[in-house]
């Protein structure tokens, strides 16, 4: 059985519907750096980190940030938010879990 989802060390992986896997952090020092180059998304983060969910886009949004934040960290190219949506799993449950577990982890 695969696993759908680790985090290890502040970096979570999934995996997209073609099988390839992807990083996601939340990692202050990227968001910070996401904060200069993309201010929109990153405004959106922190409104629905004020506000919460408030339907499956805000989810993907959060797992969108922690993708872009992931990228900056590994100094890859961040795909534009439409291609993202693409490539996600259809599966509504596995990105609302994941986007709640990445905004509030579980303590240890």
């Amino acid at each position: 059985m695969k696993k759908e989802l680790m985090i290890k060390s502040g970096v979570t992986t999934m995996e997209f519907i073609d099988g390839e896997s992807f990083n996601m952090t939340l990692n202050f020092r990227y968001l910070y750096e996401l904060r200069n180059k993309n201010k929109e998304q990153y405004d959106k983060y922190f409104s629905i980190l004020e506000n919460g969910t408030q339907d499956l886009f805000d989810s993907t949004s959060v797992l969108y940030t922690a993708y872009s934040c992931s990228c900056l960290m590994e100094g890859k190219e961040i795909m534009p938010y439409d291609e993202f949506l693409e490539k996600l799993q259809p599966n509504p449950n596995l990105i609302s879990r994941t986007a709640a577990e990445l905004i509030r982890p579980k303590k240890k």
